[in-house]
């Protein structure tokens, strides 16, 4: 890669989209949704609604704490992903699913953001929430870079300064 560096270029894009995005092909009709920021600053995935297959990149993960750039928008992306019509999820990490796989991760989001409010409340400080946080047994086995602890600590940064 460092070899190639020298050869990339910068090259901006010439289409940009607030929230939909439809591209009609020849053979297949494609849409781009941009419902906020909760993986990331930018999370954009991409639907087919005639096979009605969602490819949700880390905004749907299996068995992951995957990392939380926004947890109210996360959560708001997911619950407005599952107003629209997809059987079919296929997701960042992890096996193709069902809208089940988006009924987990609202659980799971849900969940720590209400035990941080909690913790928020009590002006229990972040190093103590950490330490006392009792992850639901459904949870334990997930995997990820940071693992709870980096969700955890993103959601009561985030709910402190809000």
């Amino acid at each position: 890669m460092l070899v190639d560096l020298s050869q990339l270029q910068i090259v901006l894009p010439s289409l940009l989209f607030e929230e939909k995005l439809t591209i009609t092909g020849s053979e297949r009709t494609v849409e781009l949704y941009f419902l906020g920021g909760g993986h990331s600053p930018s999370d954009t995935f991409m639907y087919l609604p005639n096979e009605k297959i969602a490819f949700m990149g880390d905004l749907a993960t299996e068995d992951l704490h995957v990392p939380i750039y926004n947890p109210e928008e996360f959560l708001i992306i997911l619950k407005r992903a599952k107003q629209i019509d997809i059987n079919i999820i296929v997701p960042g990490h992890g096996n193709v699913a069902d809208m089940t796989l988006c009924d987990t991760l609202i659980d799971y989001l849900s969940f720590m953001i209400q035990r941080a409010k909690e913790a928020l409340q009590r002006n229990l400080p972040l190093e103590d929430f950490i330490s006392e946080f009792n992850l639901p047994k459904k949870y334990r086995k997930w995997k990820g870079v940071n693992g709870i602890k980096g969700n955890l600590t993103t959601i009561y940064k985030y709910l402190q300064k809000s």
